[in-house]
């Protein structure tokens, strides 16, 4: 059982434990509030150097424009490839310088692959034959076609056709039997005459008929009027049908 000292003692010993949490709760809520107000500070900070660097970026973006139709409109284009070539980008500076023409760059480049290339090729390479390619569609003109090469550090061999010697001799005639290979020619190329041959049978025939017009290069008999007549009077033959003889067990 509980006395009331031990009761007096065990509820000294919760004051006491209230007493620090509620210290504890109001250190917390303190530090809270701090970090709250340094956020809110960064945050504004952080807004008003947003809104600087936005205006700075504008500005810049509209200069950069301007400055671009500029030597867009006045500066010739080769001149502006050319100066575009020579930017290069400074990293112990940190910033973009021109290089000169006196400036040799010493390091080459490695070899790179390239989907549309035969070989491994140099940055400075494919430069130049885009470059080159590039000149050739824009200007066709006859001077620019004897400045440019298309086909430059290609391996191109340029041969000459060379004809194939003759292996055939013309025909010589022999004097001796030119006489009579020329009349056995003339011989063999002869028109002869057409033969006419009238296959029907007889019976059918109508000789009623007028004689056609014949060429002058060939001559065919005329029938006369009284051979005409002897044909007419000839006795007409009659034909008797002809049929199979029956065979086997066919009945008479």
């Amino acid at each position: 059982f509980l006395t009331l000292s031990g009761i007096l003692y065990y509820m000294r010993g919760r004051r006491y434990e209230i007493e620090i949490k509620s210290k504890q709760l109001n250190q917390y809520y303190r530090e809270l509030k701090n970090v709250r107000q340094v956020t809110k500070e960064v945050v504004a900070d952080f807004n008003s150097d947003r809104r600087e660097l936005e205006i700075m970026s504008y500005d810049l973006l509209k200069d950069l424009k301007l400055r671009l139709l500029i030597l867009e409109c006045f500066v010739p284009y080769e001149d502006h490839r050319r100066i575009l070539s020579k930017l290069h980008y400074d990293e112990e500076l940190d910033c973009w310088a021109v290089s000169s023409d006196l400036e040799v760059d010493s390091t080459l480049s490695q070899l790179q692959c390239f989907d549309f290339m035969r070989r491994p090729v140099s940055m400075y390479t494919l430069f130049m034959s885009r470059r080159v390619n590039h000149i050739f569609r824009c200007d066709r003109t006859m001077e620019n076609k004897q400045n440019t090469f298309r086909f430059k550090e290609e391996n191109i061999l340029d041969l000459d056709l060379v004809g194939s010697t003759r292996t055939t001799k013309d025909y010589e005639l022999n004097k001796n039997v030119t006489n009579t290979i020329s009349s056995i020619l003339q011989t063999a190329l002869k028109q002869e005459d057409d033969i006419n041959i009238d296959a029907a049978n007889p019976m059918f025939r109508d000789f009623s008929f007028k004689p056609k017009r014949v060429d002058r290069m060939f001559t065919q008999p005329i029938i006369t009027n009284q051979e005409i007549h002897k044909i007419k009077r000839c006795p007409s033959m009659t034909y008797t049908p002809v049929y199979p003889k029956a065979r086997g067990l066919v009945p008479k």
